[in-house]
């Protein structure tokens, strides 16, 4: 398996190895028409905080092996299922637009992935250093995702950063803030309020430390024994 992470900025931790996996194998069912991914349960559970509790405990999933995510696309689920094995989202990562990111980010948020959420704002910012997000990675973001999401953060910082703030001052730059969600309005609005002492040290996007959005990757237990190749397999 490939060592290497997604995004070039969060701490990297390296990934388990397939032969100290245990190699029970759990059913996704994902989307309204069930579509099934089959992944390593262990994997699942070193690195989901959700997906662990669902497996390990005394659910029904746990007992069946089978965990059913009707509300979720398999578009969004496919690409946790290539990061889970290769520790990308998929083939053309970088060119992935930030609605595409956003939405895994919801998925990573409600399931407990701290790591992808760190790996997503390095490439979220990597965007944002070339262009805006739009309406709809803005909307996603903040009608799924908590008041102190660091994304939220995240999004918040890099307009103010970029954006002309004579642009809010304008009819169209009004009407395209007003629609938006009340809570990145609320946002916007005290970040230009202490926009002129910000100024004095001013970074551009590429400059931020990201470091500051991150989340504290806390996996399972038992990872360090996958990481050093010490725990045996345990027989189906």
């Amino acid at each position: 398996m490939p060592q290497s992470e997604m995004g070039t900025t969060s701490k990297k931790r390296k990934r388990p190895f397939f032969h100290t996996l245990d190699q029970t194998v759990v059913t996704i069912k994902v989307g309204p028409d069930a579509e099934p991914f089959n992944v390593h349960k262990e994997l699942l559970c070193l690195y989901s905080s959700y997906f662990r509790g669902a497996l390990r405990g005394c659910f029904s999933e746990a007992q069946k092996n089978t965990v059913v995510l009707p509300e979720d696309t398999v578009e969004v689920f496919r690409s946790f299922f290539c990061w889970l094995y290769t520790g990308q989202l998929r083939s053309d990562e970088r060119n992935m637009k930030p609605s595409e990111l956003a939405r895994i980010y919801v998925f990573a948020d409600k399931s407990g992935v701290s790591l992808l959420k760190n790996n997503i704002i390095d490439a979220m910012s990597a965007r944002l250093g070339e262009q805006l997000a739009g309406n709809i990675a803005i909307d996603c973001i903040f009608k799924n995702t908590p008041p102190n999401s660091p994304m939220r953060r995240l999004l918040i910082d890099q307009y103010v950063s970029w954006a002309d703030t004579k642009f809010f001052a304008t009819d169209v730059g009004l009407r395209w803030l007003l629609v938006r969600p009340r809570e990145f309005i609320a946002g916007i609005a005290q970040a230009l309020l202490k926009l002129p002492a910000r100024l004095k040290n001013q970074k551009t996007p590429s400059e931020i430390d990201l470091s500051q959005y991150y989340e504290v990757d806390e996996p399972a237990d038992d990872i360090n024994s996958h990481l050093d190749g010490s725990k045996t397999n345990a027989k189906r």
